[in-house]
C-alpha cells in the first residue's frame, strides 16, 4: 500500500497472510528444535564432555536459518520502503523500524521512470507456494546511468501506475524523468 505525504512516498510492504501464518509456524518449530539441541549441548558441557562436531555445525546452520527467518518475519510485519524527493535528490530507504539501508539518486540522472509488472510478486500471489518476501525488485523502475533501479516492493501494477500519475500531477520530479506516455 502506498501513501503520499508531499514529497515523501511511503510504501508499506503488504504481505500475503499465507506467508505470515506459515512463517510463524515454521519459526516456532525451528526455534523449539534449536533450543532442544542447545539444551542437549549445554547438558553435555555441564557433564565435562565435549559436544560432537556435528552438534556445533548443526547449531551454526540452525542459527543462520533462524536469523534469516527472523529478518523475513520482521520485514513482513514491520518493513516499509520510503521514497523521498528532496530538491535534486531521490532517496529510497528500505527499513524495519530504525534499521535499514538508504540509496540516493540525483534527479538529473533519472530517466524513463515507469511502472512495470512485478512478475515475481504476481506469481507468488496466484500460486500455492509459501515464498518469503523479497527485498529487491519492485513495480516502479527508472534508468540511472547504465543500470535500472527498481523499487515499490510488493506493489501491484495498477497501484504503481497510480503512484506515477500522482508524482506527475504534483510535479515532484521534472517531466524529463518520466517515460513518455
Amino acid at each position: 500500500m502506498a501513501q503520499q505525504y508531499g514529497t515523501l512516498l511511503r510504501i508499506r510492504a503488504v504481505q500475503l497472510p499465507r506467508f505470515k501464518g506459515f512463517g510463524l509456524f515454521w519459526f516456532t518449530f525451528w526455534s523449539l528444535g534449536g533450543l532442544a539441541m542447545l539444551s542437549k549441548s549445554t547438558g553435555t558441557l555441564l557433564q565435562d564432555q565435549q559436544p560432537a562436531a556435528f552438534e556445533w555445525i548443526w547449531l551454526i546452520g540452525w542459527a543462520a536459518g533462524w536469523s534469516w527467518m527472523a529478518c523475513m518475519l520482521a520485514w513482513t510485519f514491520w518493513g516499509e520502503e520510503l521514497v523521498t524527493i528532496a530538491g535534486a535528490q531521490l532517496s529510497i530507504r528500505q527499513c524495519i523500524g530504525r534499521f535499514g539501508r538508504e540509496k540516493h539518486y540525483a534527479v538529473a540522472n533519472i530517466q524513463h521512470l515507469s511502472a512495470t509488472a512485478d512478475d515475481d510478486y504476481n506469481e507468488v500471489r496466484t500460486g500455492l507456494n509459501f515464498q518469503p518476501p523479497r527485498l529487491t525488485g519492485g513495480a516502479l523502475q527508472f534508468s540511472y546511468g547504465m543500470r535500472t533501479v527498481r523499487f515499490g516492493l510488493q506493489m501491484e501494477a495498477a497501484e504503481a501506475i497510480a503512484v506515477l500519475e500522482e508524482l506527475r500531477q504534483q510535479k515532484s520530479l521534472p517531466m524529463a524523468c518520466f517515460t513518455p506516455a
